[in-house]
Order: structure tokens, then C-alpha cells, then sequence
């Protein structure tokens, strides 16, 4: 990866999950397909790992009205084009479980957050707060 921090764009392969979701037609569907792959090869690799910490932002900042700030120009837009949508609580699941799963031990990203123990906690940290954030709406 060219891109690597713990922010949630930090990455290159979150930068391209953007791309996906503001010019497909339907992003919430890229989650469920997400979610599927997980449930069927249990395991995440990690561009799907990334994709799933986006989702999860996406969907802790709709849920939170905004309390979670997604912090990225091209998402906010699509966000506010989106006002209104209502995300329903299987979709709410959806989110949680694929983010638990992005820091389980049968995800390649975090095995390589694993590698930099500075780093590790706060970035396990940043997907909890998402989780914790949808859960609480």
C-alpha cells in the first residue's frame, strides 16, 4: 500500500472503496456483498477489510446525524445527497458484524496493524468507536 495510517482514509484501499460507492449504483449493496464474502470464505482480506471500516463510517455517521464526521469531502456529498435514507436495522447488523470481523484475528488488515504495535490499539480503537456508534442508535 502506498497510502498507511490510522485514519479512516489513510489507505489506499479505503481511498478506492470511495470511488465505488460515490459512482455505484447501489453502495449499501457493496456492504451486503462485503458481508456475504466474509460469511462464505471466512476470512476478510484487506482491501475488503477496508471497504467494510468505510461502510461502517458511512453508516455510523447516517445513524449518528452527523456526530461521527466522516471527514472526507466526496463522502459528505454523497452522504447529503442521500439525507433521508433509512437504514434499516438488518443493515445496522450488517455493519457491526463486518467491522467485528475487520478486527478479528481472521482479518489480513489486522494482522498488519498487528505489525506495528504503536499503532495497533488506536487503530482497533477507531473501528470500536464506529461499532459502538451504531449500536447506540
Amino acid at each position: 500500500m502506498g497510502a498507511w495510517g490510522v485514519g479512516y482514509f489513510e489507505n489506499d484501499s479505503a481511498l478506492d472503496w470511495i470511488d465505488e460507492i460515490f459512482h455505484g449504483e447501489d453502495a449499501f449493496q457493496l456492504l451486503v456483498d462485503i458481508a456475504q464474502g466474509i460469511e462464505e470464505y471466512d476470512q476478510v482480506e484487506v482491501d475488503d477489510a477496508c471497504g467494510a471500516i468505510v461502510f461502517g463510517l458511512i453508516v455510523a455517521s447516517i445513524v449518528s446525524r452527523g456526530k461521527i464526521e466522516v471527514k472526507h469531502p466526496i463522502l459528505e456529498e454523497w452522504i447529503k445527497a442521500n439525507e433521508g435514507f433509512e437504514l434499516g436495522e438488518d443493515l445496522k447488523v450488517v455493519a457491526i458484524d463486518v467491522l467485528k470481523f475487520s478486527i478479528s484475528n481472521k482479518s489480513e488488515l489486522k494482522d498488519l496493524w498487528f505489525e506495528n504495535k504503536d499503532l495497533h490499539q488506536k487503530w482497533v480503537d477507531s473501528v470500536n468507536k464506529l461499532v459502538v456508534a451504531i449500536s447506540a442508535n
